[in-house]
């Protein structure tokens, strides 16, 4: 309860200040149906200007308190459910695009996370993503240092994964990366993708 409070303070009084322009890039220009996981208080929803539906997920029932006001905003279709990203209550490749904005940081299994991600992707749809990743020498060896009073203070945020990698080993092929870096962490923020079997073998240049 906290975390959830004082995490919507903080980031409401952010987006107070100008729009996000990380944000922005991720959902603004997003169309179809879309699912975001972990969708937290809500700070992408005033972003997505395009799309036809939103499904979302939230497993925390504080941070969907936070999240009630913005929901009733919004022009388009949203239904919010309590599932896990790594459980996800849907059928494969129910979705034009997939959303993660500072979410993989902390969910319990990140690889079971990302092969759930893929599972209800449509096949040429994209996964967007906005993550914090461990930073290179001295700076990813002091996130690994304070990884468990980190994780012990922000709701289980794990501020050393490597994440990046974590996609690629997931099957996605990463399309386009910005990296950035909000104080002390590195971020990204992409697109990536992923093709079914029988589609991947008759691309161009496979034998």
């Amino acid at each position: 309860r906290a975390f959830a409070a004082f995490y919507n303070w903080a980031s409401t009084r952010a987006e107070r200040a100008s729009r996000n322009p990380y944000r922005e890039r991720l959902v603004g220009d997003l169309t179809g149906h879309v699912l975001e996981i972990g969708i937290g208080n809500g700070l992408n929803l005033r972003y997505y200007r395009h799309i036809a539906r939103l499904t979302a997920i939230e497993p925390d029932p504080y941070m969907r308190q936070h999240l009630a006001g913005r929901a009733e905003t919004v022009f388009f279709p949203l239904e919010i459910l309590p599932a896990t990203a790594e459980s996800l209550p849907f059928e494969d490749a129910a979705f034009d695009a997939v959303v993660t904005s500072l979410v993989l940081c902390s969910v319990a299994d990140q690889t079971r996370a990302l092969s759930e991600i893929r599972r209800v992707l449509k096949p040429g749809g994209e996964y967007r993503f906005m993550e914090h990743v461990r930073a290179e020498g001295l700076g990813g060896a002091i996130l690994d240092a304070i990884r468990p009073g980190w994780s012990l203070c922000a709701g289980g945020c794990q501020p050393n994964r490597r994440t990046e990698a974590a996609i690629r080993a997931a099957g996605f092929t990463i399309e386009s990366i910005e990296r950035y870096r909000e104080g002390i962490l590195p971020h990204i923020l992409g697109i990536a993708s992923w093709r079914a079997p029988a589609e991947a073998a008759t691309r161009p240049g496979r034998l």
